[in-house]
């Protein structure tokens, strides 16, 4: 009989210790119209803490690797800063080199007047030997004043000769015609001036009085001048209309006396193309 009272008390006291752990396990809630509510599922959010789906953001991230990679393979090309950058300055011509100088050779050498950021040697395209020039690209003007100091250059046996880089112009000369004689050369200057610097400025005289000739060229520091110029329809000085055209060079000139010789003639209109022709028979 004391046997089965012990186990009864054990039982209840089980009941009891079950009981009060049920108590403390959390019921979910249910909403007023007695249906189960899912749990909302995790938000994704990105690095930048705006929410996203993770597999969108990490292709973005791998196709930005590769655009940098792509960039860097740009800038890693022979000769590419030299040609992507604008600034002249910082640019040297390299005359004279060996047939056997290779682009780290060049490089290296340049490397003790300064940061080196890209070199070039010029081939040819065909046999792809070296032309015996090539151009360096430096970090700083000051480095190349340092090579420009220096009075002797020698590399792989060979006396170089390093210049600054010279841009090369697509602009010729401009052609001014119908100048007054009495027109003097800082007022063609002022008014040309108005549509760029002047790098150079040209007026022949007349040998037996002394006098200006009544036209002139123009040189301008900056291409594309001379197209301005050309596209505005009338010019003036000195209340008398100027013509304004793009000088022939040499060989233009050379052309059109062959032209002229064999018993053609030179088209145009206004004073601006007679005084070309004129030209083109002295």
């Amino acid at each position: 009989m004391a046997d089965n009272a012990d186990n009864t008390q054990v039982n209840e006291l089980a009941a009891v210790e079950g009981q009060e752990l049920a108590a403390e396990v959390e019921t979910p809630e249910v909403p007023s119209n007695g249906e189960e509510q899912a749990a909302p599922a995790e938000e994704e959010v990105n690095v930048n803490g705006e929410q996203g789906d993770a597999t969108t953001e990490a292709v973005k991230e791998e196709e930005s690797d590769e655009a940098k990679d792509d960039d860097e393979k740009q800038t890693q090309v022979e000769g590419g800063l030299i040609n992507a950058t604008e600034d002249n300055e910082l640019k040297m011509f390299v005359g004279g080199l060996s047939w056997d100088t290779e682009t780290f050779g060049l490089r290296e050498y340049f490397k003790k007047f300064g940061e080196v950021k890209d070199c070039t040697i010029k081939k040819d395209s065909k046999t792809e030997r070296s032309r015996g020039f090539g151009f360096v690209l430096f970090a700083d003007k000051e480095s190349v004043e340092k090579v420009l100091a220096t009075k002797d250059h020698f590399l792989d046996g060979r006396k170089i000769d390093p210049k600054r880089a010279q841009a090369i112009r697509k602009d010729g000369k401009l052609f001014v015609g119908g100048i007054s004689t009495e027109t003097d050369n800082d007022k063609v200057k002022t008014y040309f001036e108005q549509f760029g610097e002047i790098e150079a400025f040209e007026r022949p005289t007349d040998k037996a009085t002394g006098k200006n000739r009544g036209f002139c060229f123009i040189t301008f520091k900056k291409d594309g001048i001379i197209r301005e110029c050309c596209s505005k329809k009338d010019h003036e000085l000195d209340s008398q209309k100027i013509d304004v055209k793009e000088a022939q060079n040499q060989n233009e000139r050379n052309n059109n006396r062959n032209f002229m010789g064999r018993g053609g003639f030179m088209p145009g209109r206004g004073r601006g193309h007679y005084h070309a022709f004129v030209l083109l028979i002295n």
